[in-house]
């Protein structure tokens, strides 16, 4: 069995010829490299690296609140229905 330390592994990742992997997947391992350039890049020449799709600390409170504001809004749909629905004369 052979084991490669996780932080190892972007390293290795880049070894890999994006010709001998399979075609769905070239494109991505063509990103991956490319990326894990740049990052590098940014790395040795500013001292550090910023990554573009981590949310901040504002941005996730802004998606926790419009999430809440949904879930409020489909609750007092649904509230309101099934207080129509419990009013109806039902067989029984």
């Amino acid at each position: 069995m052979l084991c490669l330390p996780l932080r190892k592994l972007a390293g290795w990742l880049q070894t890999i010829n994006p010709n001998k992997v399979k075609s769905e997947i070239r494109d991505k391992v063509v990103q991956y490299q490319n990326e894990c350039d740049d990052v590098l890049y940014e790395y040795w020449t500013k001292g550090q690296v910023t990554n573009p799709r981590k949310r901040s600390v504002m941005q996730e409170l802004n998606a926790a609140c419009a999430e809440l504001k949904t879930d409020k809004a489909v609750a007092s749909v649904f509230g309101t229905e099934l207080n129509e629905w419990k009013g109806i004369d039902l067989p029984g």
